[in-house]
């Protein structure tokens, strides 16, 4: 239950219009007037980008009345810290390649709410390792209330998100890939 309590979203990486910002900030607005006035919602922005973007998305977050509530941390050189004080992470990238971030935050185990898009997809398996929503802000902000309201599917998706990064992107699993590879040219 999240009486009386904060619950964090965060997206790391570039602050850029093909990085899904906007929609994130816009869904954030639908969250909060869904979400009970005791259960606290807020998006934090951990990255770097063009200035006139940055303070186009701030008057954004102004417009709708939730500008108390988006933290832009500008770019940090380890965000580390900033996935373990998160509750789940957001990527609504409109392409991504590999995805850095998401695979970084199945590895914390922070549930990671993730656009059906090339990469993102890849990695997510919609309500197994975490959520996929169609680009749309309304199915983002569904997602959002999802996990916000039920700490058993967060919780699922956190553990088996974990495991996936772990058998899939761990530094174990990297040198023993290597190491085979290493083998097969040898030989």
């Amino acid at each position: 239950d999240l009486n009386n309590s904060q619950f964090t979203f965060l997206m790391v990486g570039r602050i850029s219009p093909l990085k899904g910002q906007a929609a994130a900030i816009a869904a954030l607005a639908q969250v909060r007037v869904a979400m009970s006035t005791t259960t606290r919602v807020q998006l934090k922005l951990v990255g770097g980008g063009n200035e006139a973007y940055i303070e186009k998305l701030q008057q954004l977050t102004r417009e709708l009345g939730i500008s108390k509530h988006v933290e832009f941390t500008g770019f940090l050189e380890d965000p580390f810290p900033a996935y373990v004080a998160a509750d789940s992470v957001l990527v609504c990238s409109h392409s991504e390649g590999m995805g850095r971030v998401t695979a970084e935050a199945m590895g914390v185990g922070v549930p990671v709410i993730g656009r059906d898009t090339t990469g993102t997809a890849e990695l997510i398996e919609h309500e197994h390792t975490g959520l996929l929503y169609d680009g749309q802000v309304e199915s983002l902000a569904a997602a959002m209330i999802r996990l916000t309201r039920e700490p058993d599917l967060r919780a699922a998706v956190s553990e088996e998100g974990w495991k996936q990064a772990y058998e899939h992107f761990s530094v174990e699993t990297y040198c023993s890939r290597t190491h085979e590879l290493f083998e097969q040219v040898i030989n």
